[in-house]
Protein backbone atom coordinates (compact mmCIF):
# COMPACT_ATOMS: atom_id res chain seq x y z
CA UNK A 1 0.00 0.00 0.00
CA UNK A 2 0.91 3.56 -0.20
CA UNK A 3 1.48 5.59 2.26
CA UNK A 4 -1.50 8.99 1.98
CA UNK A 5 -1.07 12.26 3.44
CA UNK A 6 -3.38 11.15 6.10
CA UNK A 7 -1.18 9.11 7.75
CA UNK A 8 -2.94 5.79 6.28
CA UNK A 9 -0.12 2.98 6.71
CA UNK A 10 -0.70 2.20 2.82
CA UNK A 11 3.44 1.32 2.72
CA UNK A 12 5.29 -0.97 0.22
CA UNK A 13 4.63 -2.81 -2.96
CA UNK A 14 6.55 -6.43 -3.66
CA UNK A 15 7.68 -7.42 -7.56
CA UNK A 16 8.73 -10.29 -8.94
CA UNK A 17 10.54 -10.36 -12.66
CA UNK A 18 12.45 -12.79 -14.60
CA UNK A 19 14.94 -13.07 -17.69
CA UNK A 20 14.78 -14.89 -21.44
CA UNK A 21 15.89 -15.55 -25.14
CA UNK A 22 18.00 -12.67 -25.25
CA UNK A 23 18.98 -13.64 -22.06
CA UNK A 24 15.90 -13.72 -20.53
CA UNK A 25 15.09 -12.72 -16.88
CA UNK A 26 11.80 -12.97 -14.81
CA UNK A 27 11.24 -10.68 -12.12
CA UNK A 28 9.65 -12.50 -9.30
CA UNK A 29 6.73 -10.46 -7.03
CA UNK A 30 7.93 -6.47 -7.50
CA UNK A 31 6.47 -4.95 -4.18
CA UNK A 32 6.77 -1.26 -4.00
CA UNK A 33 7.09 0.40 -0.73
CA UNK A 34 3.73 1.75 -0.94
CA UNK A 35 1.72 -0.95 -0.92
CA UNK A 36 0.25 -3.42 2.33
CA UNK A 37 1.70 -6.46 2.36
CA UNK A 38 0.52 -9.58 4.15
CA UNK A 39 2.19 -8.94 7.67
CA UNK A 40 0.81 -5.39 7.76
CA UNK A 41 -2.20 -5.90 5.83
CA UNK A 42 -4.56 -5.79 8.96
CA UNK A 43 -3.13 -2.88 10.38
CA UNK A 44 -3.41 -1.25 7.29
CA UNK A 45 -7.37 -1.71 6.75
CA UNK A 46 -7.83 -1.24 10.57
CA UNK A 47 -6.65 2.60 9.68
CA UNK A 48 -8.75 2.52 6.86
CA UNK A 49 -11.99 1.24 8.71
CA UNK A 50 -11.40 3.44 11.90
CA UNK A 51 -9.91 6.22 10.06
CA UNK A 52 -13.20 6.62 8.11
CA UNK A 53 -15.96 5.38 10.75
CA UNK A 54 -17.31 8.57 11.93
CA UNK A 55 -20.34 8.80 10.99
CA UNK A 56 -20.41 4.97 10.43
CA UNK A 57 -22.96 4.43 8.48
CA UNK A 58 -21.32 6.63 5.87
CA UNK A 59 -18.27 4.63 6.16
CA UNK A 60 -16.77 3.54 3.01
CA UNK A 61 -15.09 0.62 4.40
CA UNK A 62 -18.06 -0.66 6.82
CA UNK A 63 -18.48 -3.89 5.54
CA UNK A 64 -14.65 -4.31 6.96
CA UNK A 65 -16.38 -4.26 10.82
CA UNK A 66 -17.78 -7.86 10.01
CA UNK A 67 -14.20 -9.24 9.42
CA UNK A 68 -12.39 -7.58 12.03
CA UNK A 69 -15.49 -8.52 14.63
CA UNK A 70 -14.76 -12.44 13.44
CA UNK A 71 -10.90 -11.93 13.54
CA UNK A 72 -11.65 -11.08 17.58
CA UNK A 73 -13.21 -14.43 18.23
CA UNK A 74 -10.35 -16.08 16.92
CA UNK A 75 -8.47 -15.20 19.35
CA UNK A 76 -9.48 -18.38 22.03
CA UNK A 77 -7.34 -20.37 19.35
CA UNK A 78 -4.43 -18.89 20.58
CA UNK A 79 -4.31 -20.09 24.25
CA UNK A 80 -3.64 -23.94 22.23
CA UNK A 81 -1.59 -23.31 19.33
CA UNK A 82 0.65 -20.88 18.21
CA UNK A 83 -1.37 -18.32 15.49
CA UNK A 84 -0.07 -15.00 14.01
CA UNK A 85 -3.26 -13.64 14.05
CA UNK A 86 -1.60 -9.91 12.91
CA UNK A 87 -0.67 -12.14 9.52
CA UNK A 88 -3.73 -11.58 7.00
CA UNK A 89 -2.85 -14.59 5.46
CA UNK A 90 -3.35 -17.00 8.38
CA UNK A 91 -6.30 -15.17 9.47
CA UNK A 92 -8.12 -15.24 6.45
CA UNK A 93 -7.05 -19.15 6.16
CA UNK A 94 -8.72 -19.92 9.33
CA UNK A 95 -11.80 -17.84 8.26
CA UNK A 96 -12.02 -19.74 5.25
CA UNK A 97 -11.55 -22.99 7.19
CA UNK A 98 -14.43 -22.41 9.51
CA UNK A 99 -16.81 -20.99 6.36
CA UNK A 100 -15.89 -24.47 4.64
CA UNK A 101 -16.96 -26.71 7.21
CA UNK A 102 -19.22 -24.78 8.44
CA UNK A 103 -18.28 -23.93 11.67
CA UNK A 104 -19.51 -21.76 13.92
CA UNK A 105 -17.16 -19.21 16.08
CA UNK A 106 -18.14 -20.29 19.59
CA UNK A 107 -20.50 -22.17 21.33
CA UNK A 108 -24.22 -22.45 19.96
CA UNK A 109 -23.53 -19.67 17.65
CA UNK A 110 -24.55 -19.65 13.91
CA UNK A 111 -21.86 -20.59 11.20
CA UNK A 112 -19.84 -17.92 10.17
CA UNK A 113 -21.31 -15.64 7.86
CA UNK A 114 -18.37 -14.85 5.59
CA UNK A 115 -18.40 -15.81 1.99
CA UNK A 116 -15.26 -15.36 -0.24
CA UNK A 117 -17.05 -12.82 -1.88
CA UNK A 118 -16.35 -10.39 1.35
CA UNK A 119 -13.23 -11.40 1.49
CA UNK A 120 -12.70 -10.38 -1.96
CA UNK A 121 -13.95 -7.16 -1.04
CA UNK A 122 -11.88 -6.41 1.48
CA UNK A 123 -8.34 -7.05 -0.21
CA UNK A 124 -9.90 -4.72 -3.54
CA UNK A 125 -10.97 -2.04 -1.36
CA UNK A 126 -7.62 -2.16 0.81
CA UNK A 127 -5.87 -2.11 -1.98
CA UNK A 128 -7.51 0.47 -4.14
CA UNK A 129 -7.22 2.89 -1.19
CA UNK A 130 -3.28 3.13 -1.36
CA UNK A 131 -2.43 2.44 -4.76
CA UNK A 132 -1.84 5.92 -6.99
CA UNK A 133 -4.33 6.53 -9.36
CA UNK A 134 -2.36 9.19 -10.88
CA UNK A 135 1.29 10.63 -10.75
CA UNK A 136 2.65 13.84 -11.94
CA UNK A 137 0.87 16.46 -13.60
CA UNK A 138 0.35 15.63 -17.05
CA UNK A 139 1.62 17.10 -20.93
CA UNK A 140 -1.33 19.99 -20.52
CA UNK A 141 -0.66 20.55 -17.02
CA UNK A 142 3.11 21.14 -17.45
CA UNK A 143 2.01 23.66 -20.42
CA UNK A 144 -0.02 25.42 -18.31
CA UNK A 145 2.00 26.18 -15.68
CA UNK A 146 5.06 26.00 -17.93
CA UNK A 147 6.92 24.84 -15.07
CA UNK A 148 9.35 22.49 -17.45
CA UNK A 149 11.82 19.97 -15.29
CA UNK A 150 14.85 19.32 -17.17
CA UNK A 151 15.02 15.83 -16.02
CA UNK A 152 13.07 12.95 -18.89
CA UNK A 153 12.22 10.95 -15.58
CA UNK A 154 11.36 13.69 -13.90
CA UNK A 155 9.45 15.21 -16.44
CA UNK A 156 7.24 11.42 -16.74
CA UNK A 157 7.55 11.02 -12.60
CA UNK A 158 8.11 13.75 -11.24
CA UNK A 159 10.71 15.02 -8.15
CA UNK A 160 13.73 11.99 -7.84
CA UNK A 161 12.40 12.03 -4.12
CA UNK A 162 9.32 10.70 -4.81
CA UNK A 163 9.27 6.79 -4.10
CA UNK A 164 7.02 6.84 -7.22
CA UNK A 165 10.19 8.21 -9.80
CA UNK A 166 11.67 4.71 -9.15
CA UNK A 167 9.18 2.85 -9.76
CA UNK A 168 8.46 5.16 -13.05
CA UNK A 169 11.96 4.86 -13.96
CA UNK A 170 11.88 0.56 -13.50
CA UNK A 171 9.00 0.54 -15.17
CA UNK A 172 9.84 2.55 -18.41
CA UNK A 173 13.59 0.41 -18.42
CA UNK A 174 11.23 -2.74 -18.47
CA UNK A 175 9.75 -1.79 -21.60
CA UNK A 176 12.79 -0.25 -23.20
CA UNK A 177 11.05 3.56 -23.25
CA UNK A 178 12.74 6.34 -25.21
CA UNK A 179 11.94 9.88 -24.27
CA UNK A 180 12.37 12.54 -26.92
CA UNK A 181 12.68 16.10 -25.63
CA UNK A 182 13.37 19.80 -26.96
CA UNK A 183 14.45 22.84 -25.25
CA UNK A 184 12.11 25.98 -25.79
CA UNK A 185 13.21 29.40 -26.29
CA UNK A 186 12.90 31.59 -23.45
CA UNK A 187 11.07 28.85 -21.35
CA UNK A 188 13.63 26.87 -18.38
CA UNK A 189 13.52 22.88 -18.92
CA UNK A 190 12.49 20.94 -22.13
CA UNK A 191 9.02 19.67 -23.29
CA UNK A 192 8.52 15.94 -24.44
CA UNK A 193 7.36 15.99 -27.65
CA UNK A 194 7.99 12.52 -28.52
CA UNK A 195 8.44 8.56 -26.59
CA UNK A 196 9.81 5.44 -28.43
CA UNK A 197 8.84 2.06 -26.79
CA UNK A 198 11.64 -0.44 -28.74
CA UNK A 199 11.82 -3.53 -26.85
CA UNK A 200 13.46 -5.22 -29.61
CA UNK A 201 16.37 -2.59 -28.63
CA UNK A 202 16.51 -3.60 -24.79
CA UNK A 203 19.53 -6.43 -24.81
CA UNK A 204 17.24 -8.14 -22.26
CA UNK A 205 13.45 -9.73 -22.27
CA UNK A 206 12.15 -9.12 -18.83
CA UNK A 207 9.07 -10.82 -17.71
CA UNK A 208 7.35 -10.24 -14.32
CA UNK A 209 5.46 -12.47 -12.07
CA UNK A 210 3.85 -11.84 -9.02
CA UNK A 211 1.37 -12.21 -6.79
CA UNK A 212 0.25 -8.94 -5.96
CA UNK A 213 -2.86 -7.83 -6.78
CA UNK A 214 -2.14 -3.97 -7.07
CA UNK A 215 -1.91 -1.81 -10.54
CA UNK A 216 0.88 0.09 -9.61
CA UNK A 217 2.95 -1.37 -12.89
CA UNK A 218 -0.17 -1.04 -14.76
CA UNK A 219 -1.10 2.26 -14.13
CA UNK A 220 2.81 3.52 -14.19
CA UNK A 221 2.84 2.17 -17.67
CA UNK A 222 -0.49 4.00 -19.13
CA UNK A 223 0.99 6.96 -17.37
CA UNK A 224 3.80 6.92 -18.97
CA UNK A 225 1.45 6.50 -22.46
CA UNK A 226 -0.51 10.01 -21.38
CA UNK A 227 2.59 11.91 -22.67
CA UNK A 228 1.78 10.91 -26.37
CA UNK A 229 -1.45 10.19 -26.81
CA UNK A 230 -1.42 10.60 -30.44
CA UNK A 231 1.06 7.99 -31.72
CA UNK A 232 -1.12 4.91 -32.75
CA UNK A 233 1.90 3.42 -34.71
CA UNK A 234 3.74 2.30 -31.61
CA UNK A 235 2.17 0.06 -29.18
CA UNK A 236 1.22 0.78 -25.65
CA UNK A 237 3.72 0.39 -22.79
CA UNK A 238 1.54 -1.72 -20.76
CA UNK A 239 1.25 -4.08 -24.02
CA UNK A 240 4.73 -4.34 -23.90
CA UNK A 241 5.17 -5.18 -20.62
CA UNK A 242 4.81 -9.05 -19.65
CA UNK A 243 3.00 -9.77 -16.11
CA UNK A 244 1.73 -12.42 -14.75
CA UNK A 245 -0.57 -12.34 -11.71
CA UNK A 246 -0.89 -15.61 -9.76
CA UNK A 247 -3.44 -14.33 -7.50
CA UNK A 248 -5.57 -12.20 -9.90
CA UNK A 249 -5.68 -8.55 -10.16
CA UNK A 250 -8.22 -5.48 -8.67
CA UNK A 251 -8.66 -4.48 -12.32
CA UNK A 252 -11.86 -4.19 -12.87
CA UNK A 253 -13.42 -7.66 -14.53
CA UNK A 254 -10.71 -9.94 -13.34
CA UNK A 255 -10.76 -12.34 -10.74
CA UNK A 256 -9.30 -12.31 -7.22
CA UNK A 257 -8.26 -15.42 -5.23
CA UNK A 258 -7.57 -14.58 -1.48
CA UNK A 259 -4.64 -15.39 -0.30
CA UNK A 260 -6.36 -18.49 2.36
CA UNK A 261 -4.85 -22.82 2.30
CA UNK A 262 -7.97 -23.02 -0.60
CA UNK A 263 -7.30 -21.97 -3.84
CA UNK A 264 -10.21 -23.22 -4.81
CA UNK A 265 -10.36 -20.70 -7.93
CA UNK A 266 -7.46 -21.64 -9.62
CA UNK A 267 -9.22 -21.87 -12.64
CA UNK A 268 -10.08 -18.34 -12.80
CA UNK A 269 -6.23 -17.75 -12.76
CA UNK A 270 -4.51 -20.63 -14.73
CA UNK A 271 -4.20 -18.91 -18.02
CA UNK A 272 -1.82 -16.51 -15.04
CA UNK A 273 0.32 -19.70 -14.48
CA UNK A 274 0.62 -21.04 -17.61
CA UNK A 275 2.13 -17.99 -18.75
CA UNK A 276 4.60 -18.06 -15.26
CA UNK A 277 5.62 -21.35 -15.66
CA UNK A 278 6.59 -20.59 -19.71
CA UNK A 279 8.19 -18.05 -18.70
CA UNK A 280 10.29 -19.55 -15.70
CA UNK A 281 11.24 -22.42 -17.51
CA UNK A 282 12.54 -19.85 -20.49
CA UNK A 283 14.85 -17.69 -17.96
CA UNK A 284 18.12 -17.67 -17.49
CA UNK A 285 18.02 -15.60 -14.39
CA UNK A 286 14.99 -15.03 -11.83
CA UNK A 287 15.39 -12.22 -9.34
CA UNK A 288 12.89 -12.43 -6.70
CA UNK A 289 12.18 -8.94 -5.10
CA UNK A 290 10.39 -8.22 -1.94
CA UNK A 291 8.99 -11.77 -1.26
CA UNK A 292 10.25 -13.69 1.54
CA UNK A 293 8.56 -17.25 0.25
CA UNK A 294 5.59 -18.02 3.31
CA UNK A 295 5.24 -22.04 3.91
CA UNK A 296 1.73 -20.93 3.07
CA UNK A 297 2.51 -20.46 -0.88
CA UNK A 298 3.25 -24.25 -1.13
CA UNK A 299 2.02 -23.67 -4.99
CA UNK A 300 4.69 -21.17 -5.46
CA UNK A 301 7.03 -23.74 -4.65
CA UNK A 302 5.55 -26.40 -6.69
CA UNK A 303 5.51 -24.11 -9.72
CA UNK A 304 9.36 -22.95 -9.35
CA UNK A 305 9.95 -27.03 -9.13
CA UNK A 306 8.00 -27.61 -12.03
CA UNK A 307 9.54 -24.64 -13.77
CA UNK A 308 12.78 -26.05 -12.79
CA UNK A 309 12.38 -29.77 -14.56
CA UNK A 310 12.45 -28.25 -18.15
CA UNK A 311 14.80 -25.07 -17.27
CA UNK A 312 17.85 -25.62 -19.31
CA UNK A 313 19.43 -22.03 -19.50
CA UNK A 314 18.77 -21.16 -15.39
CA UNK A 315 22.03 -19.35 -14.60
CA UNK A 316 21.25 -17.60 -11.78
CA UNK A 317 18.55 -17.18 -9.10
CA UNK A 318 19.03 -13.58 -7.08
CA UNK A 319 17.24 -12.63 -4.12
CA UNK A 320 16.46 -8.94 -2.92
CA UNK A 321 15.33 -8.49 0.90
CA UNK A 322 15.48 -5.88 3.04
CA UNK A 323 15.83 -9.04 5.50
CA UNK A 324 19.44 -10.29 5.82
CA UNK A 325 17.66 -13.05 8.11
CA UNK A 326 15.57 -14.50 4.75
CA UNK A 327 18.69 -16.48 3.19
CA UNK A 328 18.82 -19.17 6.08
CA UNK A 329 14.72 -19.30 5.57
CA UNK A 330 15.53 -19.50 1.05
CA UNK A 331 17.94 -21.86 1.36
CA UNK A 332 15.81 -24.19 2.85
CA UNK A 333 14.32 -24.71 -0.48
CA UNK A 334 16.62 -22.98 -2.85
CA UNK A 335 19.44 -25.40 -3.23
CA UNK A 336 20.81 -23.83 -6.69
CA UNK A 337 24.77 -23.44 -6.50
CA UNK A 338 24.56 -19.87 -8.46
CA UNK A 339 21.88 -18.42 -5.90
CA UNK A 340 22.75 -15.01 -4.62
CA UNK A 341 21.29 -13.04 -1.66
CA UNK A 342 21.53 -9.00 -1.28
CA UNK A 343 20.60 -7.07 1.41
CA UNK A 344 18.40 -4.16 -0.26
CA UNK A 345 14.75 -3.10 0.05
CA UNK A 346 12.91 -2.79 -3.22
CA UNK A 347 12.48 0.96 -3.58
CA UNK A 348 16.64 1.38 -3.11
CA UNK A 349 16.98 -1.44 -5.68
CA UNK A 350 14.47 -0.03 -8.37
CA UNK A 351 15.85 3.33 -8.04
CA UNK A 352 19.78 1.85 -8.57
CA UNK A 353 19.37 -0.67 -11.34
CA UNK A 354 17.92 1.83 -13.81
CA UNK A 355 19.88 3.57 -16.34
CA UNK A 356 19.26 6.83 -18.38
CA UNK A 357 20.98 7.79 -21.11
CA UNK A 358 20.67 11.13 -22.69
CA UNK A 359 21.97 12.19 -26.05
CA UNK A 360 22.16 14.80 -28.21
CA UNK A 361 19.49 14.99 -30.99
CA UNK A 362 21.11 18.20 -32.74
CA UNK A 363 19.93 21.71 -32.38
CA UNK A 364 17.29 22.01 -29.35
CA UNK A 365 16.68 18.02 -29.09
CA UNK A 366 17.78 15.64 -26.47
CA UNK A 367 16.79 11.79 -26.35
CA UNK A 368 16.62 10.02 -23.16
CA UNK A 369 16.48 6.22 -23.38
CA UNK A 370 15.55 3.84 -19.97
CA UNK A 371 17.06 0.42 -19.76
CA UNK A 372 17.78 -2.35 -17.09
CA UNK A 373 21.27 -1.53 -15.95
CA UNK A 374 22.59 -5.42 -15.83
CA UNK A 375 26.10 -3.87 -14.46
CA UNK A 376 24.62 -2.26 -11.59
CA UNK A 377 22.51 -5.18 -10.97
CA UNK A 378 25.49 -7.53 -10.17
CA UNK A 379 27.28 -4.57 -8.52
CA UNK A 380 24.28 -4.03 -6.11
CA UNK A 381 24.43 -8.04 -5.99
CA UNK A 382 27.63 -8.27 -4.96
CA UNK A 383 28.19 -4.98 -2.55
CA UNK A 384 24.51 -5.93 -0.74
CA UNK A 385 25.55 -9.62 -0.66
CA UNK A 386 24.40 -11.58 2.53
CA UNK A 387 26.82 -14.04 3.08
Amino acid sequence: MQETEEGVGCERVSLAWITFTRPQVVHFHLTADSLPVMRDFLEVSRDLYYTHNDPPEENPFKSFGRIFAAIERLHSAKSHYALNLLNIEEILSMLEMMRAVGAPLEARAEPLGIGVELFKDYIRSTIEECTPKSFTPGFQEQVKTGGYPTDAAEQLFGEKSDPVNAYGNFVAGLAGVGVLVQKRPGRPGTIIERLHRSPEGVEHEYSIVTLNYDLLIERLADHIDKFDPANAEQPTTRSILRIAKLHGSVEEGQPIVPPTWRKGEFALVEAEWSKAYKWLTRATQIRVIGYSLPRTDVYMRYLLGAAAVGAQRLKRIDVITNDPKLRSHYERFVCFENARYAAVNAEDYVDQVVDSRTTSRGGSWKETWFAIDEKKHDRIMDERRIS
